[in-house]
């Protein structure tokens, strides 16, 4: 968790995907991890998309881009066969060249912080927040917009849940399989407070967990709830869910990454939160060992065991730190250095693209982050195929500023990234999704 934010002045962007022949266009992202502490519950004010006691989901202000239609830049090359693939032959989808649309972009409101997911009936969401301007603190509110043909075209923004002059930021995403419903996590705080006044424990009041909910793959949402009470230990100060993704594990188990401080102290921890009644409950899980990290992300290993990447808030170490759990998140080993995954300082996003398979499927872990140590540039998209101990395939998605990123696995079986970029300067002068599927990224030339 860092207690200051870099944050660059908007540029126009020359959009650059290395080893698929994309066109150019502009991206945008920002800086920083959104989400505060909670204490006590509550949240007057709140407002949510079309849910009972909410109110009911708006269009989007002006600063969102146009809706569907608008945005997509030009193909990239023909999907390559593969010996490997991450699908039989049987149900191999029908893979699209790539490509890359502008899903949100920075104008008189301000967009960052990207969470991606798709619906159980296909549909791909991109949430966000709403800004009114580049700090992590004021009026922040989530939105969304819904691709129903997997990126190509964007329908307009809604309101997902608002607060007011407050701070509702954050999103992390995650679908319950078993009964369909969409979890989005967000974390709440006094627009007033500030990170800093948060962390260091003299703010008005704290950060606080929201859980909301969607049984209509995202239509509609459910009014927040307030689970800071069973996700949160007295005595931390800042909090922050996500962003981007959790996952479900095949125990059927929900696990949410998380990060806080331990008032006085400004060292941040990752940890992570879970459910084992399909959200009915929601519970604290383990703290990952050795600290100063800051926004998470986790994903289920072969052998059932779960693994945390995290950022790195070590000045002097600009790597990723990754650690494992045995007991599903309850309890963590201590974070260690990840050679392969250099970071500027900045969220990254791990995704579980296939688990080994008798059928001849590679087990496959993705990762993208900014892979630089002096600057948020060079949004790169890895694969690591050892469960991620190392990452010998690398491919550049956006060759300027960028920032934060969340992958999805999408209804054809191919990739989505939604992540912030720019030109020259700003990294979220807008937010840009790339489609691109396993075979262009496997069998491309090596970055």
């Amino acid at each position: 968790m860092t207690f200051s934010r870099r944050v660059g002045l908007p540029s126009a962007l020359a959009f650059s995907l290395m080893s698929l022949a994309c066109g150019s266009d502009t991206t945008g992202g920002g800086d920083g991890a959104i989400g505060r502490t909670g204490g006590s519950s509550g949240s007057a004010g709140a407002a949510t998309s079309g849910s009972a006691g909410a109110g009911t989901s708006g269009s989007a202000d002006a600063g969102t881009s146009g809706s569907a239609g608008a945005g997509t830049s030009g193909s990239a090359g023909v999907a390559g066969s593969s010996s490997d693939g991450g699908e039989t032959s049987s149900s191999r989808p029908v893979e699209l060249k790539s490509f890359s649309t502008e899903v949100f972009a920075t104008g008189q409101k301000v967009y960052r912080i990207p969470a991606l997911g798709v619906a159980p009936n296909g549909d791909t969401l991109a949430f966000i927040e709403e800004r009114l301007s580049e700090y992590d603190q004021g009026e922040i509110r989530i939105m969304v917009k819904r691709s129903v043909d997997r990126g190509q075209t964007w329908l307009p923004a809604t309101v997902v849940v608002s607060a007011g002059q407050d701070t509702i930021g954050n999103p992390t995403f995650l679908v319950d399989k078993d009964t369909s419903t969409i979890w989005l996590f967000a974390t709440w705080n006094k627009g007033s407070d500030t990170e800093d006044s948060i962390a260091h424990g003299t703010s008005a009041d704290t950060r606080r967990v929201w859980v909301l909910s969607s049984k209509d793959n995202g239509a509609t949402w459910s009014s927040p709830l307030d689970v800071t009470a069973t996700t949160k230990s007295a005595g931390w100060g800042w909090y922050a869910t996500g962003p981007g993704n959790g996952i479900q594990l095949r125990s059927g188990r929900l696990v949410i990454p998380a990060n806080h401080n331990i008032v006085p102290s400004l060292t941040g921890y990752s940890h992570v939160i879970y459910s084992d009644d399909h959200g009915s409950t929601w519970r604290l899980g383990g703290t990952a060992g050795g600290g100063s990290t800051n926004e998470a992300t986790v994903a289920e290993l072969t052998d059932g065991s779960v693994l945390m990447n995290a950022r790195n808030d070590l000045s002097v170490a600009f790597y990723r730190k990754q650690a494992t759990s045995t007991d599903r998140g309850e309890t963590w080993g201590t974070l260690a250095q990840a050679s392969d995954l250099p970071e500027p300082n900045c969220q990254a996003s791990m995704w579980r693209y296939s688990f080994p398979s008798s059928d001849g499927t590679r087990g496959r872990l993705l990762f993208s982050n900014p892979a630089r140590t002096d600057d948020r540039r060079e949004l790169t998209l890895k694969v690591s195929y050892d469960e991620g101990a190392t990452w010998p395939v690398s491919r550049l998605i956006h060759a300027g500023p960028s920032a934060y990123s969340s992958m999805a696995t999408l209804s054809d079986g191919s990739i989505g990234i939604l992540y912030e970029a720019g030109a020259s300067i700003s990294y979220f002068e807008t937010t840009r999704f790339t489609h691109v599927t396993i075979r262009e990224i496997e069998n491309g030339p090596l970055r």
